[in-house]
């Protein structure tokens, strides 16, 4: 620190300048200007390595569910953040000591000696509990029971066979519950439906059977995850759940795929084709499992017309072909009659663009259908949210062992009219490059009114959405198109601009894009912008070219 430079902008410079300089007579200086620091800056740093020590627990859960056991060792001196505070001088550990608040995060992964340090000068706080592999044998899991009652949050990983019998327990001020069962074997829960959990709002289960996460209900949740294990419950357990939870926002159910489905004698109530649970508060629900219990659980659910919905079925049974198709369009009837407004609250905003996400190398198995609404595409294009940041679409859903062809089909043709005509724009991602791209003009042909088309890859390329007189001789596929955006085009050879393989059927795009446009605009079907994006072998001849058949032409580097 000595030698640091003065003038130079470092953030050492800031530091000093904000050191208080108290007792600097010549006969007690202090040995290191570290024991300087003011007790303000110390505690934003402690609480900073009380955050890293956070985020190395969520590190080492990530490498074991990865299987990258190595990588949880990594960072192990950040494990205990303690070690880096109160091991410095006597005055960092004073003021480590002075604020309780420092010591609420308690990993039970931990050495006794330091466990045993925070839950003692955290004094009578809410705490943090965290562990990656609690289970019978740990060698804190006693301490597990004792900590319970004063905790906030709760994130555990149960590692093997984990059995926790406390009964009834209370927890008066337990706010998040998350719980990932590594094994098969559900663990004996700390909880029964007698227990105080009367603040409880946010709650994670994965790996767990039905039976079990009911203990943890609560009409008090705002947000309910969980990913269940062994037997399908039934609609109507499901509905009598989720009745008791009216303040739920968030939704996140994963049923079983195989498994024994329970009986309906389960429930407390009829489950006829009138009941509907209504969920006000809703506003993200995502469903996966077999088509059945998707569509019969979205038909007695009622929910906000602005709630976005991501469904993941799996569409692959032991049924017939005929009847597993019955079940599928069931489905998609089901889905377009909630985005038309049939059995949710208030009116559906309108929609805006499909964006089609074929199996690629990213993702080889689940073709998506996603559908977003005017305000999420605003949000989309305005650049004020990054990515992670924007809303999820109105509907995403991600059908496997179907087609993506038969899916974005069967969809389209399911949502009328009338929510075809809202469509302005139509997204293409994806594709494998070895393969064809797939054909979706019977589907888009239901789209007249879209006025911007976008391929991320010319993998999912096909001339007929941009020539005239596709599909019929008298009939143009896009009519009201005025813009085109290809994204990574190789424009003069057939090679992919990274990937290096081959993309397109033919050899030269550039030839073929001049006659298509010439085409549209001889036809009375004439572009306004052409946006040109990621291409390394698109010159400006090739831009003046195109410009005699489109007002714009838009050029974005890599």
């Amino acid at each position: 620190m000595s030698n640091t430079r003065k003038g130079d902008g470092s953030p050492l410079k800031a530091l000093f300048s904000r050191l208080s300089l108290r007792n600097t007579s010549a006969k007690k200086r202090p040995q290191s200007l570290i024991a300087l620091y003011p007790t303000e800056l110390l505690v934003e740093i402690f609480f900073y390595l009380v955050s890293v020590s956070y985020q190395t627990f969520l590190t080492d859960v990530r490498s074991i569910d990865a299987g990258f056991l190595r990588q949880a060792h990594v960072s192990r001196r950040w494990r205990v953040w303690m070690l880096q505070a109160t091991h410095v001088c006597r005055h960092w550990r004073a003021v480590a000591y002075q604020h309780p608040l420092l010591w609420t995060l308690v990993n039970l992964d931990w050495p006794r000696a330091w466990l045993q340090l925070a839950f003692t000068q955290s004094h009578n706080l809410p705490l943090h509990l965290v562990s990656s592999k609690m289970h019978d044998g740990h060698a804190h899991v006693n301490y597990l029971g004792i900590l319970l009652p004063r905790a906030a949050t709760v994130e555990l990983r149960m590692a093997r066979q984990t059995n926790l019998t406390y009964g009834a327990l209370n927890l008066p001020v337990l706010r998040y519950l998350k719980i990932t069962q590594e094994e098969k074997d559900w663990p004996v829960p700390f909880v029964s439906y007698q227990s105080n959990l009367q603040v409880l709002e946010h709650l994670e289960l994965l790996g767990c059977p039905w039976r079990e996460a009911a203990r943890y209900f609560r009409p008090t949740l705002r947000y309910l995850s969980i990913q269940l294990c062994q037997n399908i419950p039934s609609v109507l357990a499901v509905l009598d759940a989720l009745e008791s939870m009216p303040l739920l926002e968030h939704l996140s159910v994963g049923f079983p795929i195989y498994g024994e489905a329970e009986t309906e004698l389960e429930g407390t109530g009829t489950c006829s084709p009138r009941r509907a649970v209504t969920l006000r508060n809703l506003t993200q629900l995502w469903l996966s499992g077999k088509v059945t219990m998707i569509t019969e659980t979205l038909q007695h659910l009622r929910y906000p017309a602005s709630a976005c919905v991501a469904l993941v079925p799996d569409a692959l049974d032991s049924q017939p072909w005929r009847l597993q198709n019955l079940r599928v369009n069931s489905l998609y009837a089901t889905i377009a009659g909630k985005l038309q407004g049939k059995g949710v609250i208030g009116t559906p905003e309108r929609l805006q663009s499909l964006v089609v996400r074929a199996p690629s190398l990213d993702n080889p198995l689940t073709p998506q259908f996603v559908l977003e609404t005017e305000s999420q595409v605003q949000v989309r294009y305005s650049g004020k949210a990054l990515p992670s940041e924007h809303p999820w679409p109105i509907l995403t859903l991600a059908m496997q062992d179907v087609h993506i062809e038969d899916l974005v089909t069967g969809m389209v043709g399911a949502l009328g009219d009338d929510q075809c005509r809202e469509v302005r724009e139509v997204v293409l991602k994806g594709g494998f490059p070895e393969y064809l791209a797939p054909m979706f003009v019977d589907a888009f042909v239901r789209l007249p009114n879209v006025e911007s088309l976008l391929l991320y890859d010319s993998t999912m390329w096909d001339s007929r959405y941009v020539a005239v007189g596709v599909p019929a001789p008298d009939q143009t596929l896009f009519p009201r198109m005025r813009e085109l955006r290809l994204r990574r085009f190789a424009f003069h050879d057939a090679w992919d601009v990274e990937l290096a393989e081959l993309r397109l059927p033919f050899e030269n795009m550039m030839a073929l894009l001049l006659d298509l446009l010439a085409s549209r605009r001889e036809g009375g079907f004439a572009m306004d912008r052409l946006k040109i994006e990621r291409s390394v072998d698109f010159t400006e001849k090739d831009k003046r070219a195109l410009a005699k058949y489109v007002k714009e032409v838009v050029v974005l580097a890599l």
